[in-house]
């Protein structure tokens, strides 16, 4: 039996090496597929070759160019006040003067030597002599041509001050007395505001020193009214012109009798064209006045044909 399977393997053996040597030449000719197991080594691959990019340019800095110089003196190391005459620096422009004032006294502080520090106090000297000249020529001017003058509108002494008082009080009185019967107030209140309390004790005053109407709305139990009034804040003041659909606003919140009694009577003034808002404030002495911003227009407007 074991002899038997010796043969076998034997004969396993001789075969094996008969048939393969043909089976592998066959392998190896016919296939084109190239490796270490098909009968040679594969093709070594070309390097790849990196490509070089090119290096960034170093961006150099930029650099400001240098701010031109406004006056022939900045380029001096040393400032001194002798290097100018008095009559340069009078001359000078109000800005290249400031500037060279700030030139000794930065320079003083710096150094904080004495002759420095003496030559800025000699600078601001005559800085100060110039604004003083200049005070004189603008006093002199006004007390010449009243077209620049505040005198006659803005007195400044006491009788002058009384008087301009009088006449503010006269003509606020007379206009009230014509037109507490044209117009009227609509005052919108809400219960327990701290507020309109304040506010009622001066509408009171002034209904009872004016005889103007005073209509008090509730606002919580009238909010159509409120709506549309466009009140959302108590107390608000609404001025309205009897038979007429036309009001505006003059307060919201509480305010003093002298304020009501000046926004009633510039306010109806405006709603009758009397003036304009950029004239809001504007009493009829004071029309064409320093006071009246639009003064200088209305006299050109009045020149041309």
């Amino acid at each position: 039996m074991a002899a038997i399977i010796v043969r076998q393997l034997v004969l396993g053996v001789v075969l094996f090496f008969t048939v393969f040597p043909a089976h592998a030449e066959r392998y190896y000719t016919d296939s084109d597929r190239p490796g270490f197991w098909w009968g040679k080594d594969p093709p070594e691959k070309p390097e790849e070759k990196s490509e070089e990019r090119p290096k960034p340019k170093q961006q150099t800095e930029q650099t400001k160019p240098a701010e031109p110089r406004k006056y022939e003196w900045e380029s001096r190391q040393e400032f001194k006040f002798s290097d100018f005459t008095p009559q340069q620096i009078w001359d000078m422009d109000p800005k290249e003067m400031g500037a060279l004032i700030d030139a000794f006294q930065n320079q003083s502080v710096r150094t904080l030597k004495e002759n420095h520090v003496h030559d800025f106090y000699r600078m601001v000297d005559l800085g100060r002599r110039k604004a003083a000249a200049f005070a004189n020529v603008q006093q002199k001017v006004v007390n010449t041509y009243p077209d620049v003058s505040m005198e006659h509108d803005a007195s400044i002494n006491e009788p002058g001050q009384d008087a301009l008082k009088r006449v503010k009080l006269a003509e606020v009185k007379d206009r009230m007395a014509t037109a507490r019967n044209e117009y009227g107030l609509v005052y919108f209140y809400r219960p327990n505001c701290p507020y309109c309390e304040a506010e009622e004790k001066i509408l009171r005053f002034f209904h009872d020193s004016r005889g103007f109407e005073i209509k008090p709305v509730n606002i919580l139990e009238r909010p159509d009214l409120g709506a549309m009034f466009n009140v959302t804040i108590t107390p608000t003041l609404i001025l309205v012109q009897k038979g007429n659909e036309g009001f505006q606003p003059i307060s919201y919140g509480v305010i003093s009798l002298d304020e009501l009694e000046y926004r009633v009577f510039s306010t109806i003034r405006l709603m009758e064209g009397q003036i304009q808002p950029e004239q809001y404030g504007v009493r009829d002495f004071e029309r064409g006045g320093a006071y009246d911003p639009l003064a200088p227009l209305q006299r050109e407007r009045r020149k041309q044909p």
